[in-house]
């Protein structure tokens, strides 16, 4: 009996030695019931989430007409084509409203095409976006949809020729171009009996697109060569481009569009298929994290400013083991708006457009401060506690790893039963 006391005391307090290994043993496999709970339930909601806003999110494009042209008479005439009467300088107008939809930098664009009895264009609306506010707040300062005001239904209305894109929001204004060119030759076509030219998409390189594609070779090749200086100078050469020059850092909102299927043109959009869909690339067959450890402008600058601090704070590992979770909370939180609202751009927290053209809104303006002051004493703050895009790509090596497992495995049940 009394040996049996012993044994069992030996087992559960005598720390360090080996025979509390049961003891341990069972704390991890709690540990892994836990983390495997969790991975479902994120799992599980994010799904969810995707379904509700895919089948129950719908905007109503009457609505959004009306409070856009200030008028209560809005009849529907077909899916896309709607009778609008309004007032204007005196004068009862009755006039055609016909939509058309592209892709655009956050993901579809509905445009509104107010159309006279002439068939002249008397106004551009949105009546649906999903970009980032400051793109929109740009292009209606720099008088962009004024552009289309008077121009007829049988103009070609393509960017470069007509029409002038907006530095800073190309993608934008090719998109609501496109769209608007789109549903006013379907009307022309319909109403005036006009014939347009075939419209084939011709392949647009512009200065950014070749600035990218070597960039991204570049960051590649330090990545792999393995050179910490090789490193620093792709990440400061992108944080002059990507960062100050061009003000496209990524964000979370990349890869919610991405999963939701929101797809720019390729041939109007290489340096977005570069950036996006190369580093994600990059990330799962080469396994190695190329945007964050050479790319991400952001990271330049905490490198800059952690110099500039001269400290580094470390926390305990108590704290540690929490914060170390708190970027796969943010990727999830940005993740499950993004699918309810069915808008990337509105789970976008990151300050990366605040830091490199003070381009922001709302909670913006809050985060700045708090994150560079914090990266003033903190080595990688917010890469590594607060960053979405990180933790992305995190996932993107993690499950090709699990992907490579599971085919090892399966080759070695085969040599096995081949063997048998």
């Amino acid at each position: 009996m009394s040996k049996a006391i012993t044994t069992a005391t030996l087992n559960y307090s005598c720390p360090g030695s080996k025979t509390c290994a049961p003891a341990k043993k069972a704390d991890g496999k709690k540990k892994s019931k836990v983390s495997i709970a969790v991975s479902w339930f994120a799992g599980l909601s994010l799904l969810g989430a995707f379904i509700y806003g895919h089948f129950f999110h719908k905007v109503d494009f009457t609505n959004s007409i009306t409070l856009n042209l200030e008028t209560e008479d809005v009849q529907m005439i077909s899916d896309k084509e709607y009778q609008i009467v309004r007032a204007y300088d005196g004068e009862i107008l009755q006039n055609h409203l016909v939509l058309g939809e592209e892709s655009g930098y956050g993901g579809p664009m509905v445009t509104g095409t107010l159309i006279d009895e002439e068939g002249l264009i008397d106004k551009i609306i949105l009546v649906e976006d999903r970009e980032t506010h400051s793109y929109v707040q740009k292009l209606k300062n720099k008088g962009f949809f004024k552009q289309f005001d008077g121009r007829s239904v049988g103009d070609r209305l393509r960017i470069g020729e007509d029409i002038d894109a907006i530095s800073g929001a190309t993608i934008s204004s090719v998109a609501i171009t496109d769209a608007v060119r789109i549903s006013t030759h379907d009307y022309g076509t319909r109403h005036f009996d006009l014939s347009y030219p075939a419209d084939v998409q011709k392949w647009e390189f512009a200065e950014k697109d070749y600035l990218v594609i070597l960039l991204f070779l570049f960051a590649g090749f330090s990545v792999l060569n393995g050179k910490k200086w090789l490193r620093y100078t792709s990440l400061f050469i992108s944080m002059a481009f990507l960062g100050f020059y061009f003000n496209s850092a990524l964000n979370v909102s990349q890869f919610g569009r991405v999963l939701m299927g929101y797809i720019p043109l390729l041939k109007s959009n290489v340096y977005w298929f570069v950036l996006v869909f190369g580093t994600i690339g990059f990330s799962f067959f080469l396994k190695k994290n190329v945007y964050c450890n050479a790319m991400c402008p952001f990271h330049a600058v905490e490198i800059i400013l952690v110099k500039i601090g001269g400290m580094k704070i470390k926390f305990t590992p108590t704290v540690l083991k929490i914060a170390k979770h708190s970027a796969k909370f943010l990727l999830w939180l940005s993740l499950m708006l993004t699918f309810i609202s069915q808008n990337p751009t509105v789970a976008s927290y990151e300050p990366f457009a605040m830091v490199f053209g003070l381009e922001g809104e709302g909670v913006h303006w809050y985060l700045l401060p708090a994150v560079l002051i914090g990266v003033l004493f903190i080595s990688d703050y917010f890469c590594r506690y607060f960053c979405p895009v990180g933790k992305g790509y995190w996932y993107v090596i993690k499950f090709r790893k699990w992907l490579d497992e599971k085919i090892l495995l399966g080759r070695q049940r085969i040599l096995t039963s081949m063997k048998s």
